[in-house]
């Protein structure tokens, strides 16, 4: 959620003859470098992105590196993405979702939201069609990194984690990470059969195999650096 300037809760009664309008494609995702994935996503992100398992407020999570610090790499002049994988969180801007006292709450970047035009939210009666369907997304992707924030936990208290500490130079800047934690593989070698076919039946070990392998994936830097278009797959 950095990346909001000013996120405001969604309150009907103050949202009135308020609409919304929308960015203009992906532009404004220029200087974000982390985000957050739900569960549903690691998979398909680790084909792309360097996924880690992190804290936010004390939170666990799983989350991806875009690229150095205050920049995408994912980004294309036009606005587009270079990839069909596009992170839930970013799809559903310039909405978003906070966690506040175990309940989750929908905000709206503020310089999104235009009096008298625009797609309405809220009427005197209530919830727009328009604003339900939005809502009904934004709950699927809360519910999804509620469910990453479990499995993340999950293996930090199983000890499958060690920290990640990455430095490393690349043309177009510097990659730092700090704080973060990355799958222990080794210490699959040592659990009970019993145990790994629990990870298994719980697809955890997917997520571990996954996350690990998907740090190869600072290689593709390089090539995301510097071209342009979208990648068909």
């Amino acid at each position: 959620m950095y990346w909001f300037k000013k996120p405001i809760p969604l309150e009907p009664e103050k949202m009135i003859g308020f609409g919304i309008k929308f960015p203009e494609g992906l532009n404004f995702a220029t200087e974000i470098d982390i985000v957050p994935i739900g569960f549903s996503e690691i998979i398909p992100c680790s084909l792309w992105y360097p996924v880690f398992f992190g804290l936010t407020k004390g939170e666990p999570m799983i989350f991806v590196a875009l690229g150095p610090k205050k920049r995408s790499l994912f980004v294309n002049q036009d606005n587009t993405w270079k990839t069909s994988v596009v992170p839930k969180v970013l799809q559903i801007y310039p909405f978003g979702i906070i966690k506040e006292n175990e309940e989750y709450i929908i905000v709206v970047e503020e310089e999104y939201l235009t009096p008298g035009k625009g797609e309405f939210l809220f009427t005197e009666e209530g919830e727009t069609v328009y604003f339900q369907n939005i809502k009904a997304q934004i709950k699927e992707v809360a519910k999804d990194l509620h469910e990453a924030s479990q499995k993340a936990r999950e293996i930090i208290e199983l000890g499958l984690v060690q920290p990640l500490e990455l430095r490393h130079q690349f043309s177009f800047g510097e990659i730092c990470l700090r704080n973060a934690l990355t799958a222990d593989i080794r210490k699959l070698s040592h659990l009970q059969p019993e145990k790994i076919y629990h990870l298994v039946v719980k697809g955890t070990l997917p997520v571990l195999l996954a996350q690990n392998l998907s740090m190869r994936n600072f290689a593709l830097f390089e090539l995301f650096a510097y071209f342009e278009g979208r990648l068909p797959f």
